[in-house]
């Protein structure tokens, strides 16, 4: 497959999605990709162990860029890791199969490593669409080296606690891979939790910057 093609002026933009038989929710996911400006350079779908990617798929999403490889062990940090060793762009951004992203998702992405030349990793606020009572600025994450976690509305001005440091969701975050050293991965220690606080934290004793959207 060839090299995505770069818009004049910005890094190249990988969008991987890890999806593991839930062709169901899959659709309103890409439906929201394909929305985006800027439009991803590239889609890298993760797919687990189902036979093939789905012909309709394709056809229906046949405007994005879209590329398919597979994970077949249940390991989310190894997906991860295999989406970015397909991904040709310098900003990589990672979304759940069954989240929908609004129209500026990726642009909220770009332009935060644009400010903040010191940012690695990037996240934001998380709508949880099945609890109707969270507030509209909840799950913006802080974590503390110990691993220790808590989650803060967005934009209330409040100071992080003492020793903590902004996380992401890993549902929807993104990397400079052009920042990142390329040792620096996912560890498949963690096959279904936590593996993008545990990569948080190592991006943080590293010196790299962690950045809200």
């Amino acid at each position: 497959m060839s090299e995505p093609a770069e818009t004049p002026g910005r890094k190249a933009i990988s969008v991987i999605i890890v999806t593991r038989d839930r062709a169901d929710v899959l659709p309103r996911c890409l439906e929201s990709i394909a929305g985006q400006q800027p439009a991803p350079d590239e889609v890298v779908i993760v797919r687990g162990n189902e036979q093939s990617f789905p012909d309709q798929l394709r056809e229906q999403f046949k405007q994005l860029p879209i590329r398919v490889v597979q994970c077949v062990e249940p390991n989310i940090s190894l997906a991860r890791n295999i989406g970015i060793d397909h991904a040709s762009g310098e900003v990589v951004v990672f979304i759940d199969d069954d989240a929908i992203a609004r129209p500026n998702w990726i642009g909220a992405f770009v332009d935060a490593f644009e400010t903040n030349t010191h940012a690695w990793i990037a996240g934001g606020t998380v709508l949880d669409a099945r609890q109707a009572s969270m507030p509209p600025e909840f799950l913006c994450g802080l974590v503390h080296p110990s691993g220790r976690q808590i989650e803060v509305v967005a934009g209330d001005g409040a100071p992080a606690p003492r020793g903590y440091i902004p996380s992401v969701k890993g549902c929807s975050f993104a990397l400079r891979l052009d920042r990142l050293p390329s040792e620096f991965r996912f560890d498949p220690f963690f096959r279904f939790a936590f593996d993008e606080t545990d990569l948080v934290l190592t991006i943080h004793e590293a010196g790299g910057g962690v950045e809200h959207v």
